[in-house]
């Protein structure tokens, strides 16, 4: 249903003087202590959320520099979903958009934004794991990844980036890294490149064979010496529940 133009103009009135008190007046004659209410609850509620959602990112800045981003994000940036789950998407934009001058001192921040991100999309993504996969021949049919399990990979290090340790460039070696759900907590794994490129080919409609196939090519190996090497791994994966499984072979 389309809204009003007044109720439309009265919304972006309030919503302007929420933002942006400092250069909006008070609509229509509200007191000014009214709306900082509404201010107040609106900037805690980003600040917490956005915090919460970004940790570590929130200890490589300080108080001031943290709340004037916050600040910044309410007034200059435009979410364009209504959603307040996809308020970290919105403030990853607005790094990348709005404050692009950050990545000169932390090249990493976006990756690591993206990884802290992927944690809370984990821990609160609906699992779609279908109950009909048989878990234990995995290395005969196509095998599958868990719905609530992401294979990563970036250039920096992000799982060891603190306050302490803040890289300005990248190793040569990308990080590999898989975020999965288990037993009620989110964790993460580090991947070899090979064990990372053996979870991509995890489509569900890939035999096992022909995932290793390609990649023992690259590797210059063969396919039953790269099996030996990765089983001990994949099946460390299963019992995390990362490997679902697998599909019976067409």
């Amino acid at each position: 249903m389309e809204v009003p133009e007044k109720l439309r103009t009265v919304q972006f009135a309030f919503a302007s003087a929420i933002r942006a008190p400092e250069v909006n007046e008070s609509p229509f004659g509200v007191e000014r202590r009214r709306i900082d209410v509404y201010r107040e609850l609106f900037y805690n509620n980003f600040h917490d959320f956005v915090s919460a959602s970004f940790p570590v990112t929130r200890t490589l800045f300080s108080d001031g520099e943290w709340d004037g981003l916050i600040r910044r994000f309410m007034v200059e940036h435009r979410c364009h979903s209504p959603l307040f789950a996809d308020i970290p998407l919105e403030f990853m934009d607005f790094i990348l958009n709005k404050v692009p001058e950050l990545l000169a001192t932390k090249p990493f921040l976006l990756e690591l934004m993206h990884y802290e991100w992927i944690e809370v999309a984990v821990w609160m993504a609906d699992e779609e794991n279908e109950a009909a996969v048989d878990a234990a021949r995995w290395q005969e049919w196509r095998p599958v990844l868990s719905s609530v399990a992401q294979v990563l990979a970036y250039q920096f290090p992000v799982h060891q980036i603190s306050d302490m340790f803040q890289p300005l460039e990248a190793p040569e070696t990308p990080t590999c890294l898989v975020v999965y759900r288990w037993q009620d907590d989110v964790h993460f794994m580090v991947l070899t490149p090979a064990t990372y490129a053996i979870l991509q080919g995890m489509d569900g409609k890939t035999t096992y064979a022909d995932i290793l196939g390609p990649i023992a090519k690259q590797l210059g190996t063969d396919i039953e010496s790269l099996q030996n090497l990765a089983e001990p791994v994949i099946r460390t994966l299963c019992e995390r529940g990362i490997i679902l499984g697998s599909y019976p072979s067409a």
